[in-house]
Parts: structure tokens; C-alpha cells; sequence
């Protein structure tokens, strides 16, 4: 039975995607579980919220991702940074974007 709490039920449409995504994730063996929720709120949120992306909009999407799911990451600001990073490693945002997001982040989720 896949971790449901990470993606809205209103989502039922969707929802096979949710539970192969969740099942995918699940598989890894070298992250903990605080982890893999970070991972599945993020697929969530995109695949919700983002269907069509664009490179020019993931700076914004990040700000936007962070203040809609600021109540699930009080505890997963070290999984954030570390996204953050590898957005910048694949060039989907810059390190100042990263910055702009981290204040964000401290100002939206106390």
C-alpha cells in the first residue's frame, strides 16, 4: 500500500500515477523516508499544479512550491536546499534563484 500522504485525494484522476511514482521512489534503498516524502510532495506538486514546464519558469514554480506546501516542510529544509542544488547542477535555476527561494523558505515556513 503506497504512503498516501504526500498527494491530495482530489487527485484521483491521477492517482495510478501517484501510487507507480510512490512505488518507484519507495525502491530506493540509500534514502530515508523523510526523504522520499520530499520527493513525492515535489512530483505531486508538479505533476498538479505544473503540467507544462518551462526552464524560464522553475524559479518561480520553486517560491510558488514553497508556499503552498510550507506546512509539510518544517522538517525537510536539508532535503530542500540539497533540491535546490541539484536544480542548479542541471541549470534549472541559479544559485541566486537558490537564495530567493531559501528566504522564502525562512520567511513562509516557521
Amino acid at each position: 500500500e503506497p504512503d498516501t500522504r504526500w498527494y491530495d485525494s482530489e487527485d484521483s484522476d491521477n492517482e495510478w500515477i501517484n501510487v507507480l511514482e510512490d512505488r518507484a521512489i519507495d525502491d530506493y534503498e540509500d534514502i530515508g523516508n523523510s526523504e522520499k516524502g520530499f520527493f513525492k510532495l515535489w512530483n505531486n506538486y508538479i505533476r498538479k499544479e505544473h503540467r507544462i514546464l518551462a526552464q524560464k519558469d522553475m524559479p518561480k514554480i520553486c517560491i510558488h512550491f514553497i508556499k503552498d506546501k510550507r506546512r509539510h516542510l518544517k522538517q525537510k529544509r536539508q532535503h530542500l536546499v540539497m533540491h535546490l542544488i541539484t536544480l542548479i547542477n542541471y541549470n534549472l535555476i541559479t544559485p541566486d534563484d537558490m537564495l530567493n527561494s531559501m528566504i522564502h523558505f525562512d520567511k513562509f515556513v516557521k
